[in-house]
């Protein structure tokens, strides 16, 4: 009976990481080719769920989606200190002030999942993250600021962890190249992502360090890469800067002398 119970949970685990990657809904055929379990036992476990009040059904097209009570569990893994309480004035004040878009983002494994979006009114941009969804470190200048903080040793396991995919011609899919790319990024004090997720978007990226010196989450500021030009980092980069060294003090973090930066290795 118990080891009944464990494939149980098994296969619900199996439905809601499916349905995570299907933000905008997915149906049951897929659910089921995708995880490879039968389509009544789907049916079955995604009633408990939206009875449960973690997926919803879209009567219309019969497809079923999470909800945030997904992300209300979830959330309550961020570390005590409630980061995102601690920092969303901060962050907000800088999409104001860059007119451009902010993330803000935390480790989790080989992936980044993000905490906290807000677009300027003033640049509305279509950027296909949201809140409490997660992508791979190597193509987001996010997971490449966290990673500019590591070991090689590190980063080559969260390398063969990641699905390495070509989405752009700019997606870095070798890993000696993101080695080089990660070099750079220390060298110049912060990470970019140069279209390599989503064509026509581009961003600029620093750590968040905690008392410990570790470097626990990451903040980004995109734009369209026609307006990411010299003018633009030199009127961005400070702000960003800024930003993250402001978190990084709230959360006790001191700089030294041979680290004024908060990227490095």
């Amino acid at each position: 009976m118990e080891q009944t119970n464990v494939r149980l949970v098994d296969r619900v685990l199996d439905v809601m990481e499916t349905l995570a990657r299907y933000p905008n809904g997915v149906t049951i055929a897929t659910l089921t080719a995708e995880t490879g379990i039968h389509k009544s036992t789907i049916y079955r476990l995604l009633t408990t769920l939206v009875n449960r009040g973690y997926v919803i059904k879209d009567q219309e097209g019969s497809t079923y989606r999470m909800t945030l009570r997904t992300y209300r569990i979830g959330s309550s893994a961020v570390p005590s200190f409630n980061l995102l309480d601690l920092s969303k004035n901060t962050l907000r004040e800088l999409c104001q002030v860059s007119r451009e878009a902010v993330h803000l983002a935390i480790p989790d494994g080989a992936t980044i999942v993000y905490l906290f979006k807000e677009v300027s009114s003033e640049n509305v941009l279509r950027i296909s993250s949201r809140t409490g969804s997660y992508n791979y470190m190597y193509y987001t200048g996010l997971g490449k600021a966290l990673m500019a903080c590591m070991s090689s040793e590190e980063v080559k396991t969260i390398w063969e962890n990641s699905e390495i995919q070509k989405f752009t011609p700019n997606t870095i899919t070798d890993f000696h190249t993101l080695l080089n790319e990660l070099e750079e990024t220390r060298k110049r004090g912060y990470a970019v992502d140069n279209e390599e997720h989503e064509m026509g978007i581009g961003c600029i990226a620093d750590v968040v360090r905690d008392a410990d010196n570790r470097a626990i989450a990451a903040i980004s500021i995109s734009t369209l890469t026609v307006r990411m030009d010299e003018n633009f980092l030199i009127r961005t980069i400070p702000l960003l800067h800024k930003t993250a060294q402001t978190i990084s003090a709230m959360l006790g973090y001191v700089p030294s002398e041979e680290h004024p930066q908060l990227i490095y290795q």
